[in-house]
């Protein structure tokens, strides 16, 4: 087939005129499913369909019934299937990589044989990705595939790579492999998908000597020029700009953002504005219309033109690192001069289309990629809206007010239409985004198409190159000053919890109808006239349909929600009773909170805590209290019978000065109750002398005012593991008990106290293992008397043993379901009072469901299943 036949068949194909088949949509559609079919691993739903499919053909065509409307369902039924098929055996090529996979070497030290993909930054290097082409193991050579993100240890950031390092170099280099992090918390980013979505499958630290140079693959010309590309922008930058305006205009005409300073970043993401700094459609449109334009001016054909967009888009696109929104730009670019070559008008929807089956047929993974799905949302939000704004202009007297509505509403669209995925990416809602938009867009386009020419005109005249370069740090300048004024105000940007799969899709489900209907006049109508119908001919049935619904969204009782977060070695629970109320229970390590705590609280939409709970003074239980400053309201502080306040102070003072009260400090010790609705949590520890233990047994609600700090006097000699707080949860025929860091003397005065006849003994569904599981706690005999049906230990990479192997027996031997925090992730406990049903859950089944890494099996796990 020669290429101008080719072109033609793609063009009509795919660059079809409006109100045409709907055969793309379909397809993609289907495609979209069958990946999702592929996910959930549902391959034989599909086999399945196809036998019924060929059964129904059969039979049409034995009993000569094949009408042409039947024809027409099966030829739709068949387009449907196929697309799935196509969906379900992209990602079934993904789960295969796992036989030849670099991660399969987990915990190994492996020589790499690669090439060079990208080089950051370009002057003294603190990351290279590496294509494996080799790897060299307890010496067998093996070829492998994917790439592996290679950082210097600690100590070695200067001397470790000794060349000057480029894209497309051969490099051989001797590492210790290791996976990225999994998700350890709900609502965490996967970064071992994340990484797997860009092609990097395993990461990697080097040393003195460890990375050498073999040699250049002159096998990639398109990665060497990219390479080179970008390292005399950095160059050309750095002599000409300073910061923060030269790191800015690399990175957004780049789209890498990591080099722009914390400040900046944090302005345009809270103005709305983040999406400047992603290379996308817009990037490609300026870079493909310059050489366009500059082709054109030298004489060239239209034709001509259009080709050397499509080259230098290309280009650029690989210069960027072919991320999801510029491939998709270009694609659109290819589709729409291909239709433009054949004289046919191209329809935005199918081109739009066009450019992400390809994408998604070749990396699938890219369904879950947020640039992705907020690349393609946009656009679909300015192909639905750009045209009727165009069309209500052309109706109305046109003025400069007239043409800001316009705008302002077209913003406001491409708002509604990537909200969600934002929101879930960053937790908040930019609300001025729509008017921010106005100045920074015009702003952001000067700025990158003059370092464009710049860069581009500074190769051959440094000094004209210099000046425009210069010109571009001015409207730089202008667009940080502006960005950081407007996201000032607290209003600029709303906090927001992370929003559930069935939210997302109900939305935007809704903003489909609503779109449908306002396409489409005659649909309008129709379905105003069934509502009216309803309403006015059955008002009763409507009126007990919407109480039924209400009653069901507000009158059915919220469960008692109990997650023990995963903080490393520390503890940190957050427990959420039917009522509202949230209480938590110690707060890890100052990194916890702040990397784990205060971003889970976040996530899950709690702006305020009716109470902390410190149980005692170590760092790993209350280094994060610092973190809430500023996240969360605090309305109480708990602490032990006789723990010194000043271990708390700084961070009791933070919180003071930011909310403008005075945080309740309440001392508890045994006997007392905390009740938080039908919640009751009873403190079964410290265990305090006689003439103590008279005026203790209080009971009180939460605290919801400031009385001021109490004063209660340290005990100097004492063990502060040992005389932290035990807690006793119940609620209803649910209890749980959490023993801190209380070991051997607590669960021997437990028993003590119980005598002979075992009254009183704490008996629990749900124990959290004392102390991280050490080797004093959780003795058979208190095992004995609890009988916990699931014991949780929170316990991170320690070097005191923890959890002792003893412990762990004792817990096997006692038939309680043992959960480790470090080997499951977060465990969570959701208690149903009406059900009478409780319900566990914790990390692992978020992990089996990873492409390709839930294939995987690393030859540490292969060894130890051949010795079993």
């Amino acid at each position: 087939m020669s290429a101008g036949a080719f072109l033609q068949a793609l063009t009509r194909l795919f660059c079809v005129s409006e109100g045409a088949h709907a055969v793309l949509p379909v397809f993609a559609a289907s495609l979209i499913a069958g990946i999702l079919l592929g996910w959930l691993e549902a391959g034989g739903f599909l086999r399945f369909g196809w036998m019924v499919l060929a059964a129904i053909l059969v039979a049409r065509v034995q009993m000569l019934r094949l009408s042409r409307r039947k024809r027409i369902a099966l030829i739709w039924a068949a387009l449907a299937m196929a697309g799935m098929s196509l969906g379900t055996l992209a990602l079934a090529r993904v789960d295969r990589m796992a036989a030849t996979t670099v991660a399969r070497y987990d915990g190994c030290n492996v020589l790499i044989h690669g090439t060079v993909k990208s080089v950051f930054p370009a002057q003294n290097p603190q990351e290279l990705v590496v294509e494996a082409d080799e790897v060299s193991w307890c010496g067998t050579n093996r070829r492998a595939t994917g790439a592996v993100r290679i950082r210097p240890a600690q100590g070695y950031e200067e001397t470790w790579v000794t060349w000057d390092v480029r894209e497309g170099d051969l490099v051989w280099a001797r590492v210790r492999l290791e996976l990225a992090g999994r998700p350890m918390n709900p609502g965490e980013p996967d970064y071992r998908m994340i990484l797997l979505q860009q092609g990097v499958h395993a990461l990697g630290r080097a040393e003195n000597d460890s990375i050498g140079f073999a040699g250049r693959n002159s096998s990639r010309p398109l990665l060497l020029l990219a390479g080179a590309a970008w390292r005399r922008m950095s160059e050309s930058a750095a002599r000409i700009l300073e910061p923060p305006e030269r790191d800015l205009l690399v990175g957004m005409i780049l789209g890498d953002s990591r080099n722009v300073d914390p400040q900046t970043l944090e302005a345009f993401r809270r103005s709305g504005a983040a999406h400047l700094l992603a290379a996308s459609g817009m990037h490609v449109g300026l870079v493909s219309g310059l050489c366009a334009a500059g082709v054109r001016m030298m004489g060239g054909s239209r034709r001509f033109a259009e080709v050397a967009a499509i080259v230098v888009g290309g280009m650029y696109a690989v210069t960027a690192g072919l991320r999801a929104s510029v491939v998709r730009a270009w694609l659109m670019l290819f589709v729409a001069v291909a239709a433009r070559a054949r004289r046919r008008k191209a329809d935005p929807l199918h081109v739009l289309i066009m450019s992400a089956v390809p994408q998604l047929l070749i990396n699938p993974l890219l369904l879950w990629n947020a640039g992705f799905q907020m690349s393609y949302l946009a656009v679909g939000a300015l192909i639905h809206v750009v045209p009727r704004t165009n069309q209500a202009m052309s109706r109305r007297p046109s003025g400069p007010f007239a043409r800001l509505v316009q705008l302002l509403v077209v913003s406001g669209a491409v708002q509604m239409a990537t909200w969600p995925v934002v929101a879930n990416m960053t937790g908040q809602v930019c609300m001025i985004s729509p008017f921010a938009n106005l100045a920074a867009l015009p702003l952001a386009s000067c700025a990158i198409t003059a370092g464009v020419v710049g860069f581009a005109i500074d190769i051959l005249s440094p000094q004209v190159g210099c000046f425009i370069i210069t010109g571009a740090g001015a409207v730089l300048r202008i667009l940080i000053a502006f960005l950081k004024w407007v996201s000032s105000p607290a209003f600029a940007a709303i906090g927001c919890r992370q929003l559930k799969s069935v939210e997302v899709i109900g939305y935007y489900g809704a903003v489909l109808i609503m779109c449908r209907l306002a396409r489409d006049g005659f649909a309008r109508f129709r379905a105003g006239r069934r509502v009216a119908r309803i309403v006015r001919g059955r008002p009763g049935f409507a009126t007990v349909l919407v109480i039924a619904i209400l009653a069901a969204l507000f009158a059915w009782p919220r469960p008692l929600e109990v997650v023990f977060l995963s903080v490393g070695q520390g503890d940190a629970a957050v427990l959420s009773t039917p009522q509202g109320h949230t209480i938590l229970i110690d707060v890890g390590t100052e990194r916890a909170g702040e990397r784990y705590v205060l971003p889970y609280l976040k996530r899950s939409g709690k702006t305020a805590a009716d109470a902390v709970i410190l149980t005692h003074e170590h760092a790993d239980h209350i280094g994060g209290l610092g973190s809430l400053v500023g996240g969360v309201r605090v309305g109480a502080v708990i602490v032990p019978e006789g723990m010194d306040p000043a271990r708390i102070g700084p961070a009791l003072f933070e919180l003071k000065r930011v909310s403008g009260g005075n945080p309740l400090l309440v001392p508890l010790s045994y006997g007392d109750r905390v009740w938080a609705g039908s919640v009751c949590l009873e403190v079964a520890n410290p265990l305090l002398s006689k003439e103590d233990q008279v005026e203790s047994g209080q009971s009180s609600d939460l605290p919801t005012a400031s009385m001021g700090p109490a004063s209660s006097p340290p005990f100097p000699s004492r063990d502060p593991n040992e005389f932290s707080l035990v807690l006793k949860v119940t609620c209803g025929e649910l209890a749980m008990l959490l023993c801190a860091d209380a070991g051997r003397r607590f669960e021997q005065e437990v028993l003590r106290r119980a005598g002979p006849s075992g009254e009183g003994l704490p008996g629990a569904q749900v124990l959290k293992v004392g102390h991280h599981g050490s080797s004093g706690s959780a003795s058979a005999q208190f095992l004995e008397a609890v009988g916990p049906e699931v014991a949780v230990v929170s316990v991170g990479r320690n070097s005191y043993g923890h959890p002792a192997e003893d412990t762990v027996e004792r817990l096997a031997r006692s038939g309680a379901n043992l959960l480790r925090t470090d080997l499951v992730g977060a465990v969570r406990v959701v208690w149903h009072s009406r059900l009478r049903r409780m319900i566990v859950s914790d990390m692992r089944s978020q992990w089996t469901r990873a492409a390709m890494f839930r294939k995987l099996k690393t030859l540490g796990q292969i060894k130890a299943d051949r010795q079993e």
